[in-house]
C-alpha cells in the first residue's frame, strides 16, 4: 500500500524520542527487530530540519510492515497525550 506524509520535523523528532531513548532500548510497536530500520527512516526523512520545517516521510509498497510499526507508534504516543491532556484538564 505504501504512503507519504508530511508533517513538521518536531513531530517526528517526538517520534524518536519514543522509538530511539538514549538510555533504554530502542523499540517498535510489537516487532521491535524494525527499530533501527524505522529510526533510520525517520532520522532520514528529518535530516537537519527541527521545529516547525516540512518533512516528507514516505513508505514504499514493500514497507507496509514498517509504516504499520510507524502507525502505532503514533497512536500509542497520542493515546499518552491524550491522557496527560485528560489529567490536567479543569474539571
Amino acid at each position: 500500500m505504501g504512503a507519504m506524509l508530511t508533517c513538521t520535523a518536531g513531530s517526528l523528532k517526538a517520534i524518536l524520542c519514543f522509538t530511539d531513548p538514549e538510555n533504554t532500548p530502542k523499540i517498535a510497536y510489537d516487532n521491535d527487530s524494525l527499530a533501527l530500520p524505522l529510526i533510520q527512516k525517520i532520522k532520514d526523512a528529518v535530516g537537519e530540519r527541527d521545529g516547525s520545517q516540512n518533512v516528507h516521510l514516505s513508505f514504499s509498497d514493500e514497507e507496509d510492515e514498517l509504516l504499520r510499526q510507524f502507525n502505532c507508534i503514533c497512536e500509542s504516543i497520542s493515546g499518552i497525550f491524550g491522557s496527560l491532556a485528560y489529567c490536567t484538564k479543569k474539571h
